[in-house]
């Protein structure tokens, strides 16, 4: 077994005395050196202790409200809100002269943005695909 400190007990002193003396030795080293080291451990991983942390929301752009507001011919406003976080769409039209707003239409976007082709026109966007993807011969494409 290692010997951490071999406290020789000096001469001419009382047995409850030198008990005193090893109790201080041992309490300076577990007082002392042991929370020195915890704190040197503890910074050396802060940042991963830190990095376990549950995300907490900061509002960024990723999570908040899109807004778009488009005039029509009549004279009134389209206003097109979509929440990212949800993938739904709103719509409403603004009366200004009456300062009327009414809700024209709202629509989950989840299953829409998985169709590939919906009423599309040509070139349909799997032609294009293909059009790109084939070798080109020198002088045929502008």
């Amino acid at each position: 077994m290692a010997v951490l400190y071999d406290f020789q007990t000096p001469q001419g002193v009382s047995p409850l005395h030198a008990f005193f003396l090893r109790y201080l030795v041992w309490s300076r080293l577990f007082f002392g050196l042991i929370p020195c080291l915890g704190l040197a451990v503890f910074f050396l991983l802060a940042d991963r202790l830190l990095a376990q942390r549950p995300h907490i929301s900061t509002g960024e752009s990723s999570e908040q409200l899109w807004i778009s507001s488009n005039p029509l011919p009549d004279g009134r406003q389209m206003l097109m809100v979509m929440d990212p976080k949800i993938r739904t769409l709103a719509v409403y039209h603004v009366d200004p002269v009456e300062g009327v707003l009414t809700l024209r239409s709202t629509r989950d976007l989840t299953w829409d943005l998985l169709v590939p082709e919906f009423n599309a026109r040509e070139p349909l966007p799997g032609d294009l695909k293909k059009m790109l993807e084939t070798p080109v011969e020198k002088g045929l494409r502008p």
